[in-house]
C-alpha cells in the first residue's frame, strides 16, 4: 500500500479529520448518520495510522495499539505495521505479543531492519545474547545509520570483549555523533582492546578535547604510551591522573614501570612505596607493588633487597591462586615475577597454563616465546609461539620485535631485519627494539654495519643510562675507526 511514502498525505488527512471534528462540534444540527459514507480500505488504513501517530505523541499506547490493529485490517501484508505493533507491545511490556508481531513482520519482509532490531531487543530480554547479537548485526548491516541499533550492538560486543566488532559499531555511531565524548572514549577502549593502538590514542585525545575533566582517557593514554615506549607522553598522562587522584595505585605503579624502563630507579621506588603504604588494597595490587620495588632495587644492583621483594610478590600471588585457582590473569602476573627473578621453569609452567585456559590471549604466547628465545630453549617452538601472537595482533610492535629477535637467534637474518624494521615503525621510541635491530644489522655486516651504529646511537638517545650498550657502541666505532655521535654528546 506504500504507507511510508504517503506520510505527508497522512498528516494532511489527520489535520482534516481534526478540523472536521471541530466543525462537527460547532454544527450540532448535523447528525452523525448524515456523515456516514463508504471509505476505500486504503483511506481507512491511512486514517488509522494517522490516529496512531497522534495517540503515540500523547503516549496513550493502548489507543495506538487499537488504531494500528485497524490499519492492519486494511493492509494485513504490511511488515511495517507489524513492526509498529511490536514497538508498542514492548512499551506496554507485552513481550509475547511483541515477539509474535516481530516474527510476523520478518516473515512478511526478511529485510525489515527494524524487525531485526526489535527481535534483537526481545532476545536480549529473554537472555539470549547470541540470538540478540545475530539479529542486531543483521539490523546494523541493513541500516548502518540507525543510532540505537549500533549502540545496542556495540554495548553487547564491548561487554563480551569482542573489541574488533565493537570498534566497528562505535565508529558508525561516531560518524553520526562526532562530538559525543563518551562515544569517542568507548571507541578508544575498543580500538585499544583490538590492538589498534594509534587509532585508540586518537580517540582518547578526541574524548579529552570534548570533555577535559574526564580522567579515564588519561588513564588509558598512559598505558598506551607506555606500551609504545613513549615515556614522556606516558609520564604526562600519568601525572594528569595523579594531580586529581594522587593515591591511585594503578597509575602509581604504571609510572613506576615507566621510570624503571628509563633506568630512573630512584623515581620508581617512592611510587611503589606509596602504594605499599596504603591499607585495604587487593592482594594483587600489593603483589605488583612488591614486584615494581624489586625491579627498582635490581636495577640499582641491590640484588639481596630485590630478592626479598620478589619473594613477597610471589607469595602473595600464590595466595590469590589458592583462593582463585581459575584467575587466569594471576598466572601471567606471577610468571612475570618468576622470570624477573630468574626462575624460568616456574615462569614457563604458569604461562603454559595461562595459554591452556585462555588461548585467545596474545601476550602469553609472546612472553613465553620471547623467554624461550632469551634462554636458547626450544627455538623453533618459540618462533611458532610468537608467530601466534603476531597473528592475533599484527600491528603490535613488541610482538614484531620478539619475532625478529627469534629469527635472529635461529640464524634467519633477512626475516629478522624485516620484522625488527616493522617493529621500529610501530614503536619508534623503544630503546630495546633499536638495540636488537642494530645487533642484527651488525651480524649482517657490509653496508649494514653503519646502520647498526645509527640504531645503537638512537637507542642511547632514548635510554642514555644503558652503559652496556654504550660500551658496545664505542667498541664498534673504534673498530670502524669512527667516533659515536652519542659519545661526543656525553
Amino acid at each position: 500500500m506504500g504507507l511510508l511514502k504517503q506520510s505527508c498525505i497522512s498528516i494532511v488527512t489527520l489535520m482534516l479529520v481534526l478540523v472536521s471534528g471541530v466543525a462537527l462540534a460547532e454544527t450540532p444540527e448535523v447528525s452523525e448518520a448524515d456523515l456516514v459514507f463508504d471509505r476505500p480500505p486504503e483511506v481507512s488504513g491511512y486514517l488509522a495510522l494517522c490516529k496512531a501517530v497522534y495517540w503515540e505523541n500523547l503516549r496513550d499506547y493502548r489507543k495506538v495499539e487499537e488504531e494500528l490493529l485497524t490499519a492492519i485490517k486494511s493492509d494485513p501484508e504490511s511488515s511495517y505495521l507489524q513492526s509498529k505493533i511490536a514497538e508498542v507491545m514492548i512499551v506496554l511490556k507485552d513481550y509475547r505479543k511483541a515477539l509474535h508481531a516481530t516474527e510476523k513482520s520478518l516473515e512478511l519482509n526478511p529485510y525489515n531492519a527494524q524487525g531485526h532490531y526489535l527481535l534483537g531487543v526481545l532476545k536480549l530480554g529473554l537472555r539470549d545474547r547470541a540470538g540478540a547479537l545475530k539479529e542486531l548485526k543483521v539490523a546494523a548491516k541493513l541500516r548502518s545509520g540507525h543510532l540505537e541499533t549500533q549502540y545496542r550492538l556495540a554495548s553487547l560486543l564491548f561487554e563480551d570483549e569482542e573489541y574488533a566488532g565493537a570498534s566497528e559499531a562505535y565508529a558508525e555511531m561516531v560518524k553520526l555523533r562526532p562530538y559525543d565524548p563518551e562515544l569517542r572514549y568507548r571507541l578508544g577502549v575498543s580500538y585499544a582492546g583490538s590492538g589498534e593502538v594509534e587509532a585508540a590514542i586518537k580517540e582518547f585525545n578526541a574524548a579529552l578535547r570534548l570533555r577535559k575533566g574526564d580522567l579515564r582517557p588519561h588513564f588509558h593514554l598512559a598505558y598506551l604510551y607506555a606500551r609504545q615506549s613513549k615515556n614522556k607522553e606516558a609520564i604526562q598522562s600519568s601525572l594528569a591522573v595523579l594531580q586529581y587522584s594522587p593515591k591511585d595505585p594503578n597509575i602509581n605503579l604504571l609510572l613506576a614501570e615507566v621510570y624503571i624502563a628509563m633506568g630512573e630507579f630512584d623515581k620508581a621506588m617512592p611510587l611503589a612505596e606509596r602504594v605499599l603504604d596504603q591499607r585495604g588494597l587487593e592482594d594483587v595490587t600489593v603483589a605488583e607493588a612488591y614486584y615494581r620495588l624489586a625491579m627498582a632495587y635490581k636495577g640499582e644492583e641491590k640484588n639481596g633487597v630485590a630478592d626479598i621483594y620478589f619473594q613477597k610478590s610471589i607469595d602473595l600471588y600464590k595466595e590469590v591462586l589458592r583462593d582463585e585457582p581459575m584467575n587466569i590473569g594471576i598466572e601471567y602476573d606471577i610468571a612475570i615475577v618468576y622470570d624477573a627473578n630468574g626462575d624460568i621453569s616456574m615462569a614457563e609452567k604458569h604461562l603454559r597454563r595461562h595459554i591452556r585456559l585462555k588461548p585467545s590471549e596474545p601476550n602469553a604466547y609472546n612472553f613465553l616465546g620471547y623467554m624461550l628465545v632469551e634462554n636458547s630453549i626450544s627455538l623453533n617452538e618459540a618462533v611458532a609461539l610468537i608467530k601466534k601472537a603476531v597473528d592475533l595482533e599484527p600491528q603490535n610492535g613488541a610482538f614484531r620485535d620478539s619475532l625478529g629477535w627469534a629469527y635472529f637467534k635461529t640464524g634467519n637474518l633477512d626475516k629478522a631485519i624485516a620484522e625488527l624494521e616493522k617493529a621500529v615503525e610501530y614503536i619508534p621510541d623503544d630503546s630495546a627494539i633499536r638495540e636488537h635491530l642494530g645487533e642484527v644489522y651488525l651480524e649482517k655486516g657490509g653496508s649494514f654495519t653503519e646502520k647498526a651504529v645509527q640504531e645503537w646511537e638512537k637507542a642511547l638517545e632514548i635510554k642514555p643510562k644503558n652503559t652496556a650498550l654504550q660500551q658496545k657502541l664505542e667498541q664498534l666505532c673504534e673498530s670502524l675507526g669512527s667516533k659515536s655521535r652519542v659519545s661526543e654528546s656525553h
